[in-house]
């Protein structure tokens, strides 16, 4: 008897697996995700800085450039990242032609960074705190123009190389919306000027940097 038992219930085993309902599946985590926002000059790839011009009597000051971010998730806890920012200004002044000012302020500047992102909390925590490695490209040209001395005319170009770490923290807003606050911390960097005044000939500079470079910038992502 026992082995006519044994044979049948090996017999009714996969009817009753059959029977038993599926584990509901795990949702799977998003491969991608696309970001925009806000990033600050200070330490960022925007290799001219701020604009602080004055034209006449007012003056304008950026602060803050646009930028946007494009990520790639490689494994649980590490992504992939590519990021661009950028700034142009075009200022100009009607002024006497004895006035001794600055007329046109002309500014253009591109910022690219690639690096990776490394999860350093555990999946589900309220906030994901990350690790951030990222090296970046800047390209900066600007023009200025003066009334005194007549015509006189300011060109610059640089460029800048460099490296940062630093961390962000993100936020889940709703489901596929999260806020992203970032920072780099450290950074090096290089970076190579070129500087035409008229009647005043042509003069280049290169610089090397490194420390702290606190550059926060605030993004709203979508994944997907």
């Amino acid at each position: 008897m026992r082995p006519l038992a044994a044979a049948l219930l090996l017999a009714l085993a996969p009817l009753a697996a059959l029977a038993e309902p599926d584990a509901a599946p795990s949702p799977a985590a998003p491969q991608w995700s696309l970001g925009a926002g806000v990033i600050s000059f200070g330490g960022s790839s925007l290799v001219l800085g701020s604009t602080s011009v004055s034209l006449g009597t007012s003056q304008a000051t950026l602060l803050f450039a646009p930028q946007a971010s494009l990520e790639r998730r490689l494994a649980d806890d590490t992504f992939l990242l590519v990021g661009v920012s950028g700034t142009a200004s075009r200022q100009r002044a009607d002024l006497p032609a004895a006035a001794a000012a600055q007329s046109r302020a002309d500014l253009v500047q591109l910022g690219l960074s690639a690096g990776v992102r490394r999860l350093l909390t555990p999946r589900g925590a309220p906030v994901d705190v990350s690790l951030l490695l990222t090296g970046d490209l800047g390209f900066g040209r600007s023009r200025q123009d003066y009334t005194l001395p007549p015509d006189a005319v300011s060109h610059q170009t640089a460029w800048r190389v460099g490296a940062a770490a630093g961390l962000a923290v993100d936020r889940e807003l709703v489901s596929g919306l999260s806020l992203r606050v970032a920072t780099s911390i450290l950074g090096v960097g290089y970076t190579w000027r070129r500087t035409e005044v008229s009647d005043s000939g042509v003069s280049t500079g290169t610089g090397l940097t490194a420390g702290l470079a606190i550059a926060p910038s605030l993004e709203l992502r979508l994944a997907f």
